[in-house]
């Protein structure tokens, strides 16, 4: 199994849409380094040959020429972190064509918004599940 990572390394970008109605995230928010990110992998006994990281906004990197640069035929797991509304509309656009039948989706931030289904990832999952 290979895990693949698709992060800018720059936090959150500029909120646009719907997620401007709060003050919760900003652009530039959980900014972090690579370097960071690949010491704690490698902390938590992850190799960091087993670790594809894909630098970039999820609107740049997530395409039809990642998927097949990189060989992307399916996903077992998809752990989606992105706080946005209109970034997780983007990966739940990218990572459909790759589930199959018993993938696992793991949203890391389901229940900002005081849970509220009407933003965030539940407003993007429920749009694009048809719920």
């Amino acid at each position: 199994m290979r895990f693949i990572a698709f992060d800018s390394f720059k936090g959150l970008p500029e909120a646009t849409g719907i997620d401007t109605k709060t003050d919760l995230f900003y652009g530039g928010k959980y900014s972090n380094s690579k370097e960071n990110f690949l010491k704690y992998i490698k902390g938590e006994g992850i190799q960091e040959g087993r670790v594809e990281i894909i630098q970039g906004w999820f609107e740049e990197t997530l395409n039809n020429k990642t998927i097949g640069k990189y060989n992307l035929n399916h996903a077992a797991i998809v752990h989606i972190d992105s706080d946005l509304y209109e970034s997780a509309k983007t990966v739940l656009d990218f990572i459909g064509p790759l589930l199959v039948d018993g993938s696992i989706i793991i949203f890391d931030n389901w229940f900002t918004y005081n849970g509220n289904p009407n933003f965030g990832e539940q407003k993007a999952f429920r749009e694009w599940s048809d719920f």
